[in-house]
């Protein structure tokens, strides 16, 4: 839909509104914050605003902050896991996280200041390409999945060191809608991200998001060309309103 109405927008919101009303008589087109997020990572190619690399990264941290009432009165732990999402087609729930705070090993990962109300957990692991991240609710054989995240690693500039990204509710898929689980807008997910040092994993995802750009570039440099510069007045025309 954006390639094609490429030389009509000069925001990737004005196409993802029209999508809306093409596929749905009540206007419901890409919702879910998670898809938003990747929409806005093709936005940054067609405009060639995007730092791309292929890269990895180190979850250094996750912090959650204003853990739902109804979860702290649950006496249950909100656990995290976290997928390889560039191998997994599919997060089944017979398939395996690649780390996660209820496995035997990370059990120590796992603090809660209660008087702060935020929750640490102390990862350490590298990555690299498309990482889902899901929050969890276990009692015992019942699973509760509370809110996910998904990223790609590419779009993630550590070569400053330290990177720490933020979301909000309306950021996390199933926490942005939920009306069940007393989510509200103070909740937060803190990842902390460290450059992967020597990391021998697979980088076909990255990899394949710089192969993106560049043939974007080569193939369509005057549009790419026009594309930043509308996207540079549509911006100065937002501030000179401020």
């Amino acid at each position: 839909l954006y390639y094609s109405q490429l030389r009509h927008f000069s925001k990737i919101d004005e196409a993802r509104q029209l999508f809306a009303r093409r596929r749905s008589q009540i206007e419901k087109g890409i919702v879910q914050p998670s898809q938003i997020r990747y929409v806005k990572y093709f936005s940054e190619i067609l405009e060639g605003t995007a730092d791309i690399e292929p890269r990895a990264v180190t979850i250094d941290q996750i912090q959650m902050r204003n853990l739902p009432d109804k979860v702290k009165a649950s006496g249950e732990t909100l656990h995290i896991e976290i997928y390889d999402y560039t191998t997994t087609a599919s997060v089944l729930p017979e398939d395996a996280p690649v780390w996660a705070t209820h496995a035997e090993q990370h059990a120590a990962a796992y603090s809660y200041d209660e008087s702060a109300d935020i929750a640490t957990i102390r990862v350490g692991l590298p990555m690299s390409g498309d990482i889902l991240i899901r929050g969890v609710l276990d009692k015992g054989k019942k699973r509760k999945h509370l809110f996910l995240l998904t990223l790609n690693t590419s779009f993630i500039n550590t070569a400053g060191g330290r990177s720490v990204l933020k979301f909000t509710r309306k950021d996390l898929d199933l926490a942005f809608k939920d009306k069940k689980n007393g989510f509200d807008d103070a909740f937060q997910v803190d990842l902390t991200l460290l450059p992967a040092v020597d990391f021998t994993g697979k980088m076909q995802s990255t990899e394949t998001w710089a192969r993106m750009r560049d043939t974007w570039q080569r193939k369509f440099p005057g549009l790419v060309k026009q594309k930043r510069e509308r996207s540079e007045e549509h911006t100065s025309e937002l501030q000179s309103l401020e």
